[in-house]
């Protein structure tokens, strides 16, 4: 009997000590109320920005299988600006990891981001499985720490909360807007030079581009094309045209997403302030002053921002024509840290000022808009250390060097030491103002230059592409050259090579005679070559 009572209070202790199992109401990253077992095992949030829903499916009361796609951790490293860093790691849900970037790569978080959820996509898991150790690095959806060797954090079920509902914008494709970019461009520079028989022709081809956005939108979502021709000048200078226009499709815009990216700007500043005046020089090109401005700047984006946000997140909100266009009102950028922050304005800005009726004040405000970008494409060089010129090239097409500064049509910046990275051929060159010269860094070597552009992914010198690097070239002619400047002779690239030439003076003493090689910066070809006096009496 005594033994039957002992087994009966084992027994009655393990029954309270067990988990109640019952059944927890949470929502997928569609917003839908789904009943699932809470688990033991550790689970990471879902990743809900740009990653495909979770399916989840129930197997019995007892039993839930949990399956998640996407990202699973992230976390960027090697800082290179204001938000922008070199290199990348991720981890998706079923356990792929992938570290991309380089010393060649200066990339915002967001683009990085981009890329991970690219990766990341189609990749699943159940996660109710045993958790898998992570690298040091950051959860994607909650952004706390991860500690190696630990299982991803325990996490709440979330109660039923509505997501915040995106809209869909029609704004403008890259084709448009770069047609509006040459010809505010051309407009700028014939006003600049008097010439006002050019800005009229300029004008009137910006406002027949209005029709071309009006059916643009009408037809947003479909594959067709739409050709217009546009009269050709009879200037010995080639007229920008309006070619070919893809429609394009609706944009998903989501200003509750952009919450994040502006508090982690403003906490970016926050610490640039608190640092004392050398860390300060050390780390950022900006003054003391500057800071403070885009510190206030932010504060007051992100007010408006989180206004949007109410507005997307309270019921039926978006339903109401005017709250839409509440949402998709553009906030301007502050502190820019990327092409797409600067892209994603500049269109939305056009839609709006295209609705202007009186054709004066639309152009008026067109080239406001434009110098506006001018300045932000300025600031985005100014705010990065390293940049890619396929970067700047989608909202700048010229970028011009000289010894101090940069120019972006007539915006200068004052940017020595900022490096913009590119290939010339197959190989990567990065292209600097040094203060006393432009500098090209080319594999082992350093190449000066006067002045030098970066148009279309291209580097130029008098607007003439340079399609071979001075390192190729020496290969080619199997030289070591001292020193290289990139110059023009004839209208032509060539790089200008000074050479020490081991030789023998009367066949008896040795000697380094210099010489200067003119190389062809097309081909690597030796153009000529001028040598001392002295170079006759000497041998190999």
């Amino acid at each position: 009997m005594k033994n039957i009572k002992t087994l009966i209070a084992v027994l009655s202790a393990l029954v309270l000590a067990a988990p109640a199992i019952s059944l927890a109401q949470t929502t997928n990253v569609s917003g839908r109320a789904v009943q699932v077992a809470p688990s033991t095992t550790q689970v990471a949030p879902a990743e809900t920005k740009a990653v495909p829903a979770p399916s989840i499916t129930t197997t019995n009361t007892n039993t839930a299988v949990n399956t998640k796609c996407g990202v699973n951790s992230f976390s960027v490293s090697n800082e290179c600006g204001a938000g922008a860093f070199k290199n990348s790691y991720v981890q998706c849900y079923d356990g792929y990891v992938e570290n991309q970037g380089g010393e060649g790569s200066c990339k915002s978080s967001s683009l990085w981001q981009e890329y991970a959820r690219k990766i990341c996509s189609s990749r699943c898991a159940d996660v109710n499985a045993t958790a898998k150790p992570l690298i040091p690095g950051t959860n994607f959806s909650t952004g706390s720490s991860v500690v190696p060797g630990q299982n991803i954090p325990v996490t709440s079920i979330p109660t039923a909360v509505a997501a915040p509902q995106a809209i869909s914008v029609c704004y403008i494709g890259d084709d448009l807007m770069k047609q509006y970019d040459v010809l505010l461009s051309e407009l700028q520079a014939a006003q600049a030079s008097g010439n006002t028989e050019r800005a009229d022709i300029a004008t009137q081809k910006i406002l027949e581009l209005k029709k071309r956005i009006t059916e643009s939108r009408e037809r947003c979502g479909t594959t067709t094309t739409q050709s217009q021709q546009t009269t050709q000048s009879q200037q010995s200078r080639p007229e920008p045209t309006v070619s070919s226009v893809v429609i394009p499709k609706p944009v998903e815009v989501n200003r509750c997403d952009e919450v994040k990216q502006w508090q982690e700007k403003f906490n970016y500043y926050q610490n640039l302030y608190a640092l004392n005046d050398a860390d300060l020089k050390n780390k950022t090109g900006l003054s003391r002053d500057e800071i403070k401005s885009n510190l206030a700047n932010l504060e007051e984006g992100m007010k408006k921002v989180r206004e949007q946000c109410a507005l997307q997140t309270a019921t039926g909100s978006v339903s109401s024509a005017a709250n839409r266009a509440i949402i998709a009102e553009p906030v301007k950028p502050v502190a820019v840290q990327s092409a797409g922050e600067i892209n994603a304005y500049y269109k939305a800005k056009i839609e709006n000022i295209s609705a202007i009726e009186n054709a004066p004040d639309q152009v008026r405000e067109l080239q406001a808009l434009k110098e506006e970008k001018n300045q932000m494409v300025g600031d985005l060089i100014k705010n990065r250390n390293e940049i890619e010129a396929s970067e700047i090239s989608q909202v700048a097409t010229d970028i011009n060097f000289n010894k101090n500064e940069v120019r972006v049509d007539n915006v200068r910046v004052e940017a020595v030491g900022k490096k913009i990275l590119l290939n010339v051929g197959d190989r990567p060159i990065s292209v600097e103002a040094q203060g006393q010269n432009v500098l090209i860094k080319d594999k082992n070597l350093e190449v000066t230059a006067d002045n030098v552009s970066i148009s279309d992914n291209a580097l130029k010198i008098a607007n003439v592409e340079v399609k071979m690097t001075a390192s190729q070239a020496a290969e080619k002619l199997n030289i070591a050259p001292q020193a290289v400047q990139l110059t023009t002779e004839n209208s032509r690239p060539v790089y200008k090579m000074e050479v020490n030439e081991a030789r023998k003076l009367f066949g008896l003493i040795k000697i380094n005679a210099g010489t200067t090689q003119t190389v062809n910066a097309d081909n690597g070809n030796l153009v000529s070559a001028k040598r001392p006096w002295y170079y006759f009496l000497t041998t190999k």
